[in-house]
């Protein structure tokens, strides 16, 4: 049997509000629900943007973590490889926080299964050209 893990790794890049950190509250547990709590976001509401990915090593030939300052993001890192257009997903942010909660589908051929999770926060206040801050990661296992 394998079990299900969750843990942070990396750290995400100057904010308005401090640097926005993701802690997995529970663990990606086959059947259930998934939730990653954001904090340190901006203090505005608005939309936190999150992104399951397959890998936290290599995006096509690029090496992650992936250093964003042609993009307008210096001092960010880019640290899961983007995914296929069904692993987006948003939340609302409200004082400076916010929740992930992703169904887990009870599948056991998924068991084992790596994802990696990382959010990009539109943040005007950041101070760089793309007005936007990044989080750091969470790897997860799915499991039981």
């Amino acid at each position: 049997n394998e079990l299900a893990a969750a843990w942070p790794y990396g750290v995400g890049c100057p904010g308005s509000n401090g640097i926005p950190t993701l802690v997995p509250w529970n663990q990606p547990v086959l059947g259930g629900t998934f939730q990653i709590q954001g904090t340190n976001l901006p203090t505005q509401p608005g939309l936190a943007i999150g992104f399951f990915g397959f890998s936290m090593t290599s995006w096509g030939f690029n090496v992650l973590p992936y250093e964003l300052t042609q993009q307008g993001m210096p001092g960010c890192w880019l640290r899961v490889a983007p995914p296929p257009p069904g692993l987006i997903t948003s939340t609302f942010t409200a004082n400076g926080q916010c929740t992930w909660t992703e169904p887990v589908p009870l599948a056991p051929w998924l068991i084992g299964l790596q994802l990696y999770f990382q959010a990009l926060i539109p943040d005007q206040a950041a101070g760089n050209a793309l007005g936007a801050t990044a989080t750091n990661g969470i790897a997860a296992t799915l499991g039981l």
